[in-house]
């Protein structure tokens, strides 16, 4: 069979990867971290980009915040005992500088940890999302 049309199949292709990209990109830290953030409300969260791994302790999340910088939070487990580090607060956030397509780049303060949830909302309010 030939190909009669390759920017055609090549579009099919992309469009078909991006269609998959969408169905699995929502709430990954369903599946790398399941019911350890089930409490925190939802809209919350969609401020965010879901960039949870597996191989994390915790799900982390993340928005550009401009001048290639990124604001990443991290929210662990509520239960201690499913914790890989207990002694540690249960939301974090940190930057990552890093171009804006990118994410993987160099960690760098202010790094904020806290117990509390409100008092972290109110931080990663001092941080929002730059276009």
């Amino acid at each position: 069979m030939s190909d009669s049309c390759p920017e055609k199949n090549r579009l099919e292709r992309e469009k078909h990867f991006q269609a998959q990209l969408a169905r699995y990109a929502p709430e990954k830290w369903r599946r790398t971290h399941p019911d350890s953030i089930n409490d925190i409300n939802p809209s919350f969260l969609a401020e965010f980009i879901d960039v949870s791994y597996h191989n994390d302790s915790m799900p982390f999340f993340r928005r550009y915040i401009g001048n290639n910088q990124h604001f990443v939070i991290a929210i662990d487990y509520v239960n201690k005992s499913h914790r890989d580090f207990p002694d540690l607060e249960r939301f974090n956030a940190f930057i990552v500088v890093a171009a804006k397509e990118e994410f993987d780049g160099i960690e760098e303060g202010p790094f904020f940890g806290t117990g509390d949830f409100n008092e972290f909302q109110e931080f990663c309010n001092q941080y929002p999302e730059q276009k």
